[in-house]
């Protein structure tokens, strides 16, 4: 679809740079006539709003805009549309004069004020760039496939739901070792199940959860700046100049040193810090890694204002906790995508012969999740043989192991319905050369059998999803299983008008001493805990909760094979886990009391600030010189009158903190 200027308003701010605001509509004309805006004396703010925990993952912004209604100029009556009607753009002038992309967003219907009096009169319209809202959208799940995904996948499926089609800026120096020609960051190394990040085994999550899930693993934020995207580490975002430095050190065999003070140095010298990002595009195909200054200075570049910035001291921690949810954890199902949440993906369907019949994927009826496998074709000979879904798995001869066979069955039946039930096989076929053995389960006696068998299951109830659970022995032979399942019977032909099957799984269990259990024990919770080692008088802890990820144990976000290091950390002695390199960033971080600046600031030069900025406080060595640069966490940007309010740290990545990592159960 095409989005067209509808109504465009151009200013200047109080040091006359140019600004612009563009409303587009979805298709509306490209020679269609532009509309003025009238603005107020604050015609457009922007804000990035942060919590007290600047490793809050996810910084969305909110775009406001405060027009008027005159005589002469009118508006379009927003709040008639939905939220993808109408785009906001804003733009300022570069040393060029020419306009660049500053902020991108869709403007909500339901945040329009107007007040109610004659002209003129002032409305007020609010634009989101939409990460607050993935939320409202399920997790991604392709249908032609329900194998893992790369994080990179993950995330740009994701973003994908916004319609803002922005590149993506990464930087992210945890990474690995003599990376592939074709791997470019730590989210092309990262490979994800879709079910280690589903919840209660088989339901769906929702998008932010996602995209939440692979930030805080890997210590980052994402939030939009400039027009794009960019995903930092929230303790690691610094001069490239410095980290190859480390590295190289590392790759020597020697433990880089001295870092902060390396960083200090270089600021005073140079003014500059330049920060290395990997660019893919909004389909998340790589484009370029390129190093960009960001550096800003309090008060060169930035003026406080109002007498209003301050500084404050957050207490030191003892320890960071990240905290696990383990309901995906420990899966013994053989079966991928058991809930047909990727469609048929993985299955085997069929047209309509005389031994198949035809079903399809309701996605407005399940078990759980969104979806299940609906088949409307019914069969009044209770031994007929037509299937209608297969999936075919590879099968282990192990005496240690016996199995679960379990189907979620719904019955769409009439009131004049009477007997029902469905129909399944399950074939165990030798493989290989010379392969000529067959089994076939027998559900009456529970057993293996040579004989070709089609077993029979009454259902109990009607309109209500049932449970059937099957034990089943020993795999008599290691070869492949398949599974069938048929189209039901009904007694009366008019009785039934389908069935539905969903949560179709194959569990292996313990099998000892004639005795089923558990594979593995349950487990109620883990979490990762980095203790620092001296810790007197020094009471702080911060917690990471809801984790679903996990490299260290598990290695459901990572291969247990693969080791990542960060730039000091380059040499195949020191590589380790995720978890290990990201809790110590954190207890880095935090090693004394950690700074914290909060005011207004006044912007000196034409172009604006971003999230993506580094800000310096140099008022020179003899009064006040921080050692590194700020993050900044949070801000408000009012474009006429050049001033932002800014939420503001300073991070502490020197020599590592002396620390214990632990795992506990």
């Amino acid at each position: 679809m095409a989005y067209n200027v509808k109504y465009r308003l151009e200013f200047s701010d109080d040091l006359e740079n140019g600004k612009k605001i563009e409303i587009l509509k979805k298709n509306y004309s490209s020679s269609g006539t532009v509309y003025p805006i009238v603005g107020t004396k604050d015609p457009c703010e922007i804000s990035w709003e942060s919590n007290d925990n600047f490793y809050s993952a996810i910084k969305g912004s909110q775009c406001n805009l405060n027009f008027f209604v005159t005589d002469t100029v009118s508006y379009d009556d927003f709040y008639l549309f939905d939220e993808r009607e109408y785009q906001v753009k804003i733009y300022y002038k570069d040393a060029s004069n020419n306009y660049q992309l500053y902020w991108i967003g869709w403007l909500v219907v339901d945040q329009f004020k107007e007040a109610i009096t004659s002209t003129p009169y002032q409305i007020r319209l609010s634009a989101y760039d939409g990460l607050g809202t993935l939320d409202a959208f399920d997790m991604t799940l392709y249908t032609d496939s329900a194998g893992p995904l790369s994080a990179r996948q993950w995330i740009t499926s994701t973003l994908d739901n916004l319609d803002l089609d922005l590149d993506i800026y990464v930087s992210q120096d945890i990474f690995i070792r003599n990376p592939g020609s074709t791997t470019y960051s730590l989210y092309d190394v990262m490979n994800i199940n879709p079910y280690a990040l589903q919840k209660n085994k088989l339901d769906i999550n929702n998008a932010k959860f996602i995209l939440e899930q692979i930030l805080k693993i890997t210590n980052a934020r994402i939030f939009q700046s400039f027009g794009r995207w960019y995903i930092i580490n929230n303790s690691s975002y610094s001069a490239q100049s410095i980290k190859d430095a480390s590295s190289t050190t590392a790759a020597g065999g020697t433990v880089p040193t001295g870092i902060r003070a390396s960083e200090s140095a270089s600021l005073v010298s140079n003014g500059t810090e330049s920060i290395k990002y990997i660019i893919y595009n909004y389909q998340g195909t790589y484009q370029s890694a390129t190093t960009v200054d960001t550096l800003l200075q309090v008060p060169s570049n930035l003026q406080p204002i109002e007498n209003s910035l301050f500084k404050e001291y957050l207490r030191p921690l003892k320890e960071f906790n990240i905290e696990h949810k383990t309901s995906q954890y420990l899966s013994t199902n053989y079966i991928q995508n058991s809930g047909f949440e990727n469609g048929t993906a993985g299955w085997t369907t069929y047209t309509s012969t005389g031994t198949t019949s035809p079903g399809s994927i309701s996605s407005n009826f399940a078990k759980q999740g969104k979806k299940s496998y609906q088949n409307t074709q019914t069969q009044t000979n209770e031994t007929g043989t037509r299937k209608t879904i297969s999936k075919t798995i590879d099968a282990y001869n192990s005496t240690h192991l016996a199995y679960k066979f379990l189907v979620n069955a719904y019955f769409d039946a009439n009131s004049n319905s009477q007997d029902l039930s469905f129909r399944f096989k399950l074939h165990l076929a030798e493989t290989g050369p010379g392969a000529t053995q067959n089994y076939y389960y027998k559900a009456s006696d529970q057993t293996w059998t040579t004989t070709d068998t089609v077993n029979i299951q009454d259902s109990n109830s009607k309109n209500t999803w049932e449970n059937f659970t099957f034990d089943l022995p020993t795999f008599p032979i290691t070869g492949e299983l398949t599974i069938d399942l048929y189209e039901p019977y009904t007694q009366v032909s008019t009785g039934l008008n389908g069935i539905y099957y969903d949560n179709i799984e194959l569990i292996y269990e313990r099998f000892e001493n004639n005795k089923r259990s558990n594979f593995f024990a349950s487990i109620d919770g883990f979490k990762y805990q980095r203790v620092r080692s001296t810790s007197d008088n020094i009471t702080g802890v911060l917690d990471l909760q809801n984790i679903q990820l996990s490299h260290n144990n598990y290695s459901n976000a990572i291969l247990s094979t693969i080791k990542v290091i960060r730039p000091r950390d380059n040499n195949v002695n020191y590589e380790t886990t995720l978890e290990k390199l990201v809790t110590q960033q954190v207890i880095n971080d935090y090693r004394s009391h950690l700074i914290r600046y909060e005011g207004k600031l006044y912007n000196l030069q034409k172009t604006p600030v971003g999230l993506n900025n580094k800000v310096w406080i140099n008022f020179g060595a003899n009064v006040l010189r921080e050692p590194v640069s700020c993050y900044i966490d949070s801000m408000t940007y009012s474009l006429k009158r050049n001033a932002y309010k800014v939420v503001m740290h300073i991070p502490n990545q020197n020599d590592d903190e002396t620390s214990e990592f632990k795992v506990t159960f």
